[in-house]
């Protein structure tokens, strides 16, 4: 009976373990140092979103994206956010390109404090989010 036990154990290892290793290799690790979030977030939200960390690690549906005229917030929903802090990034220190992976348009935001780790964000849904930041006054 006491192996048994056992099984919840070992599957948050492997959960906490994977999480980290995702959060690793797609560079969440190295923008979480460069670029925490703020214990309160005002702003708009968008939840249950897409988006890819480097080496196209891929958060599907799993990411709530905020912005207000500071800056872009990322965070991942709570059972999978082992590893992934929530992220805030001002716009000054954002540059964006865009580009085509994966048969649709992707925006390639890239850090000052952290050129070699991009974060991509649908195409449409940076576009989604300019035009409501640019309601409070900042244009993107």
């Amino acid at each position: 009976m006491p192996e048994i036990l056992l099984i919840p154990v070992f599957f948050l290892a492997i959960w906490f373990g994977v999480l980290n290793l995702v959060a690793f290799i797609g560079g969440w690790t190295r923008l979480a140092r460069s670029y925490p979030a703020p214990a309160h977030f005002e702003g708009k939200r968008w939840r249950m979103r897409t988006g890819m960390g480097r080496f196209s690690m891929h958060y599907g549906n799993c990411l709530q994206i905020g912005a207000n005229a500071e800056g872009l917030r990322v965070a991942v929903f709570f059972p999978f956010r082992p590893g992934h802090p929530p992220l805030y990034f001002p716009w000054a220190d954002i540059t964006i390109t865009y580009e085509r992976m994966w048969l649709s348009r992707w925006a390639r935001l890239q850090f000052a404090q952290e050129p070699g780790v991009p974060f991509y964000l649908p195409e449409h849904l940076l576009l989604t989010i300019g035009a409501a930041v640019t309601e409070k006054g900042l244009g993107l």
